[in-house]
């Protein structure tokens, strides 16, 4: 009997376990890349990353930081993530988009951007950068917001000029 219940057990755990277990290389917009999510403590990020990322810079009031290996940018104010920059292939969108996505399958997996050109934008907190026709780049930005980071809410495109930026940069 000990048997049969030992193994009842391990039946309950691994049945329960994709309950628990966040995907950890899913692109969720407005929200997060992986476990890094947008509002989060840079800090955070410092640890897992390294205190010396490859490169910081200033982008409007925020200092961007730059961690070419793992193809990831932070620009962070007052110490909180305010948007996550990525060129890693490693993660992806629930509907499948990826870095190397051609534009016609974004726009059938997303639908219509609400702006287009360099970057698709999309309301849901998502820009793709497009280079020779594939996405390259995949940014990450909060939408709505409360009043600190209403400086960079979809909902209210002022997002949009920060994407710019980068695009000018």
């Amino acid at each position: 009997m000990t048997r049969s219940m030992l193994l009842g057990a391990l039946l309950v755990l691994a049945l329960a376990a994709p309950a628990f277990a966040q995907d950890d290389s899913l692109i969720v917009p407005g929200q997060r890349v992986g476990w890094m999510k947008v509002g989060m403590d840079f800090g955070i990020v410092q640890k897992a990353f390294g205190d010396s990322p490859c490169k910081t810079g200033q982008a409007n009031d925020m200092t961007v930081y730059s961690y070419d290996v793992q193809k990831f940018q932070f620009y962070v104010k007052n110490n909180k993530v305010v948007f996550v920059l990525t060129g890693n292939s490693r993660y992806r969108l629930a509907s499948g988009v990826t870095i190397g996505s051609d534009k016609a399958s974004v726009v059938k997996a997303l639908g219509k951007p609400a702006q287009d050109g360099q970057f698709m934008v999309y309301e849901s907190g998502i820009a793709l950068r497009l280079k020779d026709g594939a996405v390259s780049e995949i940014v990450v930005i909060k939408t709505g917001g409360g009043e600190e980071d209403s400086s960079v809410s979809v909902a209210g495109r002022k997002d949009l000029t920060l994407v710019h930026f980068y695009t000018d940069g």
